[in-house]
């Protein structure tokens, strides 16, 4: 509410990228919400608050995580938590109010595998997602942001078609963006910052905790 307040515009990956792909200038009022993974809370909490501001979300879907669990994870430290299923990611595409990228299809962490399969998640989560919803995926997302400054994984990552690529790292990239060079980094905004934090993020590119 404050972003939309204050004369924020919240844009899709696919607006974005066409931004991007048109070369044209950013005006300095737009805002890319993202969220990572999928997850039941994006069904249940972000999109209804999104779509009763009219705001746009964008979610970085981790493939053979649909309708599981977060698999990834260890059960000795952290909780499994339910992933959205494809009823909820059509629901929510369908609303348009949200829009998908992709976060591989196993989440893992695209260095530590053999380079081979780094390439299949990248390249078979895309033409998954793109079967599963009939729309083009613009976006991607490193998990855990490793990956995205190894050159050969970065490089499969375009060569798999995809206009946009996001790092893990925190910080604001400029624009026009070099896209050969470089991913787009992001603004963490967390549960234990306020809307002076919010402030500090889209001003400085960082907040009291970083």
């Amino acid at each position: 509410k404050w972003l939309l307040r204050n004369g924020y515009r919240t844009l899709f990956f696919s607006e974005l990228a066409e931004i991007y792909k048109k070369g044209l200038p950013l005006k300095g009022d737009e805002i890319l919400i993202t969220f990572d993974d999928g997850y039941e809370n994006n069904y249940r909490y972000a999109w209804p608050i999104l779509a009763n501001n009219s705001a746009k979300g964008n979610i970085f879907i981790v493939y053979n995580t649909i309708g599981k669990t977060n698999i990834w994870h260890n059960p000795t430290t952290e909780p499994w938590i339910n992933m959205a299923d494809e009823k909820m990611l059509k629901e929510m595409l369908d609303s348009g109010f949200i829009e998908f990228g992709s976060h591989t299809m196993n989440h893992p962490k695209l260095e530590n595998i053999d380079y081979e399969d780094a390439v299949w998640e990248i390249k078979e989560s895309k033409k998954q997602l793109e079967n599963l919803f009939g729309k083009q995926i613009y976006a991607f997302a490193y998990p855990y942001g490793i990956g995205a400054y190894n050159e050969k994984i970065r490089q499969a990552v375009l060569d798999a078609g995809y206009i946009l690529d996001f790092s893990f790292k925190q910080g604001k990239t400029r624009w026009p963006w070099d896209r050969e060079k470089n991913t787009i980094d992001r603004l963490f905004i967390k549960g234990n910052e306020n809307i002076w934090d919010m402030k500090l993020h889209i001003k400085k590119g960082k907040a009291r905790f970083f």
